[in-house]
């Protein structure tokens, strides 16, 4: 997903991260120039004492997971309240769970499943998309860098 954000290009053979993959791709959000740095990071438990420092002081967090897989979703799930009760990432940092290959057909967590969890978790916003054909792959990063940039300028009013 990152690649077809950031480079335009899938590839069909997935390599698992190795720690941190790290790109960027400047957007055009309400007129303004926004650079936005993607962290890749590995999900596997041998690299999560790396990972988990790079949440810390995050504008956001992207969680993606594989729709077609129901571990994926509960090993997302394991990991975000891990990361929340290790103070990795708060619960006030904006966040964006994103159910990816819905072109498989095959599901293995519905949609309401995903609602549900989101709603448990205060309501994090959820995209379903498949990042091999591309589809909302730009709407949701591109609208979840709006939501972080409006929430900044929120807090910037507020606390001047």
């Amino acid at each position: 997903m990152v690649g077809q954000f950031t480079r335009g290009r899938f590839s069909p053979e997935y390599v698992n991260t190795i720690g941190v993959d790290f790109s960027v791709k400047t957007v055009m959000i309400n007129g303004r120039s926004v650079k936005i740095q993607l962290w890749d990071t590995a999900g596997q438990e041998r690299f999560l004492s790396i990972t988990r420092s790079y949440f810390r002081g995050a504008s956001g967090v992207v969680l993606v997971f594989d729709v077609t897989s129901s571990g994926s979703f509960h090993d997302l799930q394991t990991r975000y309240n891990s990361f929340v009760e290790e103070g990795a990432i708060s619960r006030d940092t904006p966040c964006l769970l994103i159910a990816n290959k819905t072109d498989i057909g095959t599901r293995a967590v519905s949609s309401e499943e995903l609602a549900g969890w989101c709603e448990q978790k205060g309501n994090i916003p959820f995209y379903e998309l498949s990042a091999m054909n591309k589809t909302s792959v730009d709407s949701a990063l591109e609208g979840f860098a709006q939501r972080i940039i409006g929430s900044q300028l929120q807090h910037e009013n507020d606390n001047p």
